[in-house]
This record gives C-alpha cells, sequence and structure tokens, in this order.
C-alpha cells in the first residue's frame, strides 16, 4: 500500500512476471516463490475468486533471465 501501487518500478524478483517482466534481468540468483490471494474479495455468482501462484526465476550470466 505504501508504494502506492508503484511496484512495477521495483519488480526484480521471480514476481516482475506478473508486474514488469523487465525486471527479470535484475536477478542475480536462482528465486522461486508462490503466493496466494483473494482480490478484494470479488467473487461472480457467489464463488470468490482466488488465485494461487508459482514463479521460477533462473538468471543464466549475461545470456538474461529465465522466468516462469
Amino acid at each position: 500500500m505504501g508504494l502506492g501501487q508503484a511496484y512495477t518500478a521495483l519488480s526484480n524478483d521471480g514476481s516482475a512476471l506478473f508486474y514488469n517482466p523487465a525486471g527479470l534481468v535484475d536477478v542475480d540468483a536462482l528465486e522461486i516463490g508462490a503466493a496466494y490471494y483473494e482480490p478484494f474479495g470479488m467473487g461472480i455468482d457467489g464463488v470468490e475468486l482466488k488465485a494461487p501462484f508459482v514463479t521460477l526465476a533462473v538468471p543464466f550470466g549475461n545470456l538474461g533471465t529465465l522466468g516462469a
């Protein structure tokens, strides 16, 4: 909240895949992440939206970073 939704400027980890893929160039070590969230408790016809995700960032030195 303190970033004012400006995370796209700071995305330098595996979650950059969702916010700003250009941030993957700053990843300097293998990163694996997992998260789960419910966006504002929203839902459709009584079914709540839930979003689990897993990220992987593998740096290859001068060749770049693989993100999945």
